[in-house]
């Protein structure tokens, strides 16, 4: 006995279900994000131009605001046509501007971090700790695409704190490594609670 094949499986229907509606809410809560980023790398911006070179902050405020403008016109695109490209492709492109949103937090220790100015420094650990918190609602729904924005801004900071060599460093990024847990951890059980 044959079976019809004109009957649809109830469980991919589902599953692109949920998929449609994860992207719908990751690209919803993208028009938050965007103007978060934008008020934090202006701020950021501005208070480090007073002690480092111009062309490597220049450089990164730059590409932070390439990369807002690059998510606004996906998210209009998104908003006007959702149909236009599968829920997987249109998941796929937010996780690849989420992963280089992480990349540009990431390279704030890396490049402006200076042993003697302790403010600055506490901005960028303000800033990139606090980013990370903040992503849980507006990527919380989808695990994958919270590591992908997290690890990447986190772990440089951390592996910069240890490289410091100092016990205040040290304990530090032990508090953020704690702070990674915890957010992680917040993440998990938002994607489960709303999937």
């Amino acid at each position: 006995m044959t079976t019809s094949n004109n009957h649809t499986d109830p469980t991919a229907s589902k599953e692109a279900w949920v998929e449609e509606q994860v992207v719908a809410t990751l690209f919803k809560n993208w028009l938050g994000a965007s103007v978060g980023n934008l008020i934090n790398i202006a701020l950021a911006s501005y208070l480090l131009i007073k002690v480092f070179p111009l062309q490597p902050l220049l450089s990164w405020f730059l590409f932070g605001q390439f990369l807002n403008l690059a998510r606004v016109i996906l998210l209009k695109s998104y908003s006007k046509k959702p149909k236009l490209l599968p829920s997987s492709t249109w998941r796929r492109l937010h996780h690849l501007c989420t992963t280089l949103s992480g990349i540009h937090f990431g390279l704030l220790p890396l490049l402006f971090f200076h042993p003697e100015l302790p403010m600055y420094q506490a901005l960028i650990i303000l800033l990139v700790g606090g980013s990370g918190a903040a992503a849980v609602s507006t990527h919380g729904i989808d695990l994958t695409c919270y590591r992908l924005f997290l690890f990447p801004s986190v772990f440089p900071l951390i592996g910069r704190l240890f490289y410091e060599c100092t016990e205040i460093y040290q304990a530090t990024a032990i508090m953020i490594i704690l702070l990674v847990v915890v957010m992680h951890r917040a993440a998990r059980q938002t994607e489960t609670a709303m999937v």
